[in-house]
């Protein structure tokens, strides 16, 4: 394991969660192994390499690490990736959704690194300090937001800066559900100043988007937040049309300031259209019993009627 070396109850248990969620979701990558040494050892790589478990961090001072993110770590990460910062984890024991996981010098440190190779920083943030940290330090993005209307003056910043917010209430659904009581109790206590939350923001002109946070949760249902959504006050104009309707340009322009959002089955059709703000739902087919092979030896079947030459 990682020698620990004098560095406080408070930081290292955070730090150490970060490294364990980064060492899991990030694959161990090369890449990766450069940006998780900012936060514990420079020889952190070679403990990864060979699958030891994480039990601290040696101690580097904020501003070393502001010093050579750039140099050493961050710069060459940026390139190929968006950085995050992870606030309390919901499942944790340890942690609960007011405590940061990052100080202020080095949440700076990190988004002047990324934005000095243009790539958004994108921070899980719920409430307390973890959140006023990431937008104050110029987060482009900001996931879960469940204890923003406790501080207006966060959603002002979000809404002048064009900072996105995105609620990701498909997974805390999910975990108002658990099996675990600590999981259900955060997640049903987090309900109501989460909607209250999304509802300021809409109302100050932030940026509220769709995502799902999906890892905690089951993968493929993308459209049940904005069903979520739509509940919490996000506003959305359903236009019907018929099925395999051939779109024109102009069937396109509505009423008022919206995005667009369709199948990527109409999307095909429509992207000569230069429609802008206009975004489009993946199809993911999915075949009922033995229904796959039956059309594969009908398409099978017509081919070999094509091929065969006439008389037999």
């Amino acid at each position: 394991a990682v020698a620990e070396s004098g560095l406080s109850e408070q930081v290292d248990g955070a730090r150490r969660v970060c490294l364990q969620l980064a060492a899991q979701l990030l694959d161990k990558g090369a890449q990766v192994l450069r940006l998780l040494a900012i936060l514990g050892s420079p020889d952190l790589s070679k403990q990864l390499a060979v699958g030891q478990h994480l039990t601290g961090v040696d101690r580097q001072a904020p501003q070393q690490l502001v010093l050579g993110a750039r140099e050493r770590y961050l710069f060459p990460v940026a390139r190929h990736r968006a950085v995050r910062q992870v606030d309390a984890d919901i499942k944790s024991h340890d942690h609960g959704p007011f405590d940061a996981a990052f100080g202020r010098d080095e949440m700076e440190a990190l988004v002047a690194e990324a934005h000095t190779v243009d790539r958004p920083v994108l921070c899980h943030a719920l409430g307390g300090e973890g959140l006023r940290v990431a937008v104050e330090a110029g987060a482009d993005s900001i996931e879960h937001g469940c204890y923003l209307a406790d501080e207006p003056e966060l959603i002002a910043r979000m809404a002048d800066r064009g900072t996105f917010f995105v609620p990701t209430l498909t997974v805390y659904e999910f975990h108002r559900e658990s099996q675990s009581p600590h999981v259900r109790e955060r997640a049903l206590a987090l309900q109501r100043p989460h909607t209250e939350s999304i509802q300021r923001a809409l109302a100050a002109g932030v940026r509220v988007v769709a995502g799902t946070d999906a890892g905690g949760h089951e993968h493929g249902i993308n459209a049940r937040e904005i069903v979520l959504l739509e509940q919490a006050g996000l506003t959305i104009e359903r236009h019907a049309f018929a099925d395999h309707f051939s779109y024109r340009a102009k069937d396109l322009v509505f009423a008022g300031d919206f995005a667009i959002v369709m199948t990527e089955k109409d999307a095909v059709k429509c992207r000569s259209f230069e429609l802008g703000d206009a975004w489009y739902l993946p199809v993911r087919t999915q075949f009922l019993d033995d229904g796959e092979e039956q059309i594969r030896k009908q398409l099978n079947a017509m081919l070999c009627s094509r091929q065969t030459p006439a008389g037999g």
